[in-house]
């Protein structure tokens, strides 16, 4: 009896992501994610709630996103609080789906501490960061990508400090396609540059203002709800931890003769990024994590939280950006490539 509930069980998760059973899972997950308790104000009212103002939106000092973000913001006010939670699903989803993942495999991420954390939050992150990586990917199998890699590059630049070493190594990878490149940047540059050179002063020179004059919130959020290593341990040592640490889960993975893949890349350049950048909230870091999953990494998650934090989850994860690299080197060790699931 036990033996048939346990292989009953493993072929339930072994099932695919867009499977009948999958699908109606998924379906359930969202239903579920309407009742999410919230953080209050969470990320979506404090930062739509903003473009109402217009150009004037920096009068709010605590405003910190970019002056694009007054075009680009707007479908994810529209969607309201509740769809920018679906949202997350749907990306995860989708980002499951595209790599062949078992439905186990994507209750692993649905279930890590800080996908939750980032859903009571109704955070963007993964709207910003998750899926213009994923739009650039498979828009690159189309016969004319310029048009999606250009919307991509706006949305990931709407979190610059995301992005400074992923959407490099993006280019890189496509740097053969020259033309195509041009005529995605030009796109990116007709959605970021206008909009930012206007207002007295340019509302480019405004939203820099705010961020090196911050307020005594911002200030208080740079302190506490924040995952710079950066601005725990200086210019210096921040990046040679981040580098050691990267690199050293990059060495082990290729001494057991693993495959390091695309995913393995694209986490820990977002990861590393987070980590440098002055300033990155905590409910940031499911962006990059999103693309290693695996159980092990979340039991051992929330292992190390019942064990180091306890149950102030809201109040200490953001503690020590060193949380968020110890799960980002135990989500990129227990990441490995399955046929059966990629």
């Amino acid at each position: 009896m036990l033996k048939r509930l346990s292989e009953k069980f493993k072929f339930t998760f072994s099932l695919p992501v867009t499977s009948p059973f999958g699908l109606v899972l998924i379906g359930l997950i969202g239903v579920l994610i309407y009742f999410a308790p919230q953080v209050n104000p969470n990320d979506w009212e404090i930062n739509t709630s903003q473009l109402f103002n217009g150009l004037s939106i920096y009068t709010n000092g605590e405003f910190l996103y970019p002056p694009w973000s007054l075009l680009l913001l707007w479908p994810y006010r529209l969607i309201q609080s509740y769809g920018a939670r679906l949202f997350a699903l749907i990306v995860t989803a989708w980002l499951a789906s595209s790599r062949g993942w078992s439905l186990g495999r994507l209750l692993s991420i649905v279930f890590n501490a800080l996908f939750f954390y980032a859903i009571m939050f109704s955070n963007l992150d993964m709207l910003v960061l998750t899926f213009p990586v994923l739009l650039w990917e498979q828009s690159s199998k189309w016969k004319s990508p310029w048009f999606f890699w250009g919307v991509s590059v706006s949305l990931m630049l709407l979190k610059p400090q995301g992005m400074i070493f992923l959407l490099p190594y993006l280019i890189y990878q496509r740097r053969q396609q020259k033309r195509t490149l041009l005529y995605a940047f030009l796109l990116a540059s007709l959605l970021i540059v206008p909009i930012s050179l206007v207002g007295s002063p340019p509302l480019f020179i405004q939203w820099l203002r705010n961020i090196f004059a911050p307020t005594s919130a911002n200030q208080y959020h740079f302190g506490t709800n924040n995952i710079s290593l950066v601005s725990r341990v200086g210019w210096i040592w921040g990046p040679l931890i981040v580098a050691a640490v990267f690199y050293g889960v990059y060495a082990l993975v290729k001494l057991k003769e693993r495959k390091w893949t695309s995913n393995h890349m694209y986490a820990s350049l977002l990861l590393a990024s987070m980590l440098i950048s002055p300033y990155t909230s905590s409910q940031s870091a499911i962006a990059g994590l999103v693309f290693v999953p695996s159980w092990w990494a979340t039991i051992l998650q929330y292992a190390v939280l019942a064990l180091v934090i306890g149950t102030k989850l809201s109040e200490n994860l953001a503690l020590s950006p060193l949380w968020i690299l110890l799960f980002g080197f135990i989500s990129l060790w227990f990441y490995q490539f399955k046929s059966s699931d990629e």
